[in-house]
């Protein structure tokens, strides 16, 4: 897999227990080793990708391509214009992407619905399940509307263990 330029620096990396709202002017925003995090990126931003995250809520805008990479027990709330996903497992993914596409690949226990007032469905292309002649096991639809409005009262910085505990 193509992994991100050498000149991408991680805007964010190796951090625990926090609350991150991302602002940046860079074209791409690379994102990498979180666990037990809320990170909001408002954006939009050209690209982004992220990757090596446990536990955490993520909320991602994008004008461009949105990669994720080894997400674990997490949320993702995204908008973009193309999405891939891989190798991601036990994860709740609310979208909107432009191009009605999703690739999904060696992802399990995933769990799809519609990003906040969004009514464009989006068609999913799993390469580890090339078949659509037979119901996917990787992921399932789901009519649930995310309300994660709680999070918005929450100030950045460091995470109480009350509110780690609801991730």
């Amino acid at each position: 897999l193509p992994q991100p330029k050498p000149e991408a620096e991680p805007v964010l990396s190796g951090r625990a227990c926090f609350k991150e709202t991302i602002t940046t002017k860079l074209q791409h925003m690379y994102v990498t080793d979180l666990s037990q995090c809320i990170i909001s990126a408002p954006g939009p931003v050209g690209s982004i990708h992220v990757k090596n995250v446990t536990q955490a809520i993520v909320s991602l805008v994008s004008d461009g391509p949105v990669f994720i990479h080894d997400f674990t027990d997490a949320i993702l709330i995204v908008k973009c214009h193309q999405l891939r996903v891989h190798n991601t497992k036990n994860v709740k993914l609310f979208m909107d992407v432009g191009s009605k596409r999703a690739i999904i690949e060696q992802c399990s226990a995933l769990t799809v619905g519609l990003y906040p007032g969004s009514q464009n469905m989006v068609e999913i292309d799993d390469f580890s399940w090339p078949t659509k002649n037979q119901a996917n096991p990787h992921y399932d639809f789901s009519t649930e509307s995310p309300n994660y409005n709680w999070v918005d009262s929450i100030g950045d910085g460091s995470l109480s263990p009350e509110v780690v505990r609801r991730l």
